[in-house]
């Protein structure tokens, strides 16, 4: 089925999830994170904050069983993938900054800290080795920086829909219109969406103070017919 976004109906909350997120006692502790390749040396140029739509995460039944806290213990809308320093002349995922430096596991208190927004404690490990260590000394800055940025962003919830067609360009319209006092344009987002047209992952690019800039990635085209899985 197809979502149309219509900015009226919009529920634009940027405390959402927070409010929503319950706690496991049990949460377990982040395991360590193996290299899988390393860019240690590549300049960053701007940062992508990528905003995963977490129904469609958790409709994986193994992506499921594997993430209690974010797809049986809570339901989320969007969440934070991760900030990830990027290059724009990587030419592949391979040319970004990636796995700067080794480090300790994250505390647990700085995992509960978090989890609500980044939501996992290997998520949470694993996006500072892989990209938070090339621009960041400290996770506890890498983490605050995000709660930041996802704190200045409104999201639009796409829980309430009417039936039509939506495309991709509708959904980067809603967050213009949303964040359009902050600056924000259609030229600062890009979305991606999996193999059947379903909505994925929302990126918004800022340059290196944090400021909305274009995208240098490339993304699904505008026109495209978008697709969204609700919980």
């Amino acid at each position: 089925t197809l979502f149309v976004l219509s900015i009226a109906w919009f529920s634009l909350t940027g405390t959402v999830h927070a409010a929503s997120c319950q706690l496991d006692n049990a949460l377990p502790d982040p395991r360590p994170v193996r290299a899988d390749w390393q860019n240690k040396n590549t300049k960053t140029d701007y940062y992508a904050l990528a905003l995963s739509w977490s129904p469609q995460h958790c409709a994986n039944p193994q992506m499921r069983n594997r993430n209690r806290f974010q797809c049986q213990l809570n339901q989320f809308e969007f969440v934070v993938h991760g900030l990830w320093p990027q290059s724009t002349g990587a030419r592949d995922k391979f040319g970004h900054p990636r796995h700067c430096r080794d480090d300790k596991p994250l505390s647990r208190e700085l995992v509960r800290k978090h989890v609500c927004t980044v939501p996992g404690a290997d998520l949470m490990q694993g996006e500072w080795i892989k990209h938070g260590t090339c621009a960041f000394d400290r996770a506890e800055n890498y983490f605050g920086k995000i709660e930041e940025l996802w704190a200045q962003l409104s999201k639009p919830s796409l829980q309430s829909s009417t039936r039509r067609a939506l495309t991709i360009g509708d959904l980067k319209e809603s967050f213009v219109a949303a964040n359009k006092k902050q600056g924000l344009k259609a030229e600062h987002l890009v979305v991606w969406v999996n193999n059947r047209g379903y909505l994925r992952e929302v990126v918004v690019c800022y340059d290196l103070k944090y400021r909305f800039t274009r995208c240098a990635m490339s993304g699904t085209p505008d026109h495209q017919a978008l697709r969204v899985r609700l919980n």
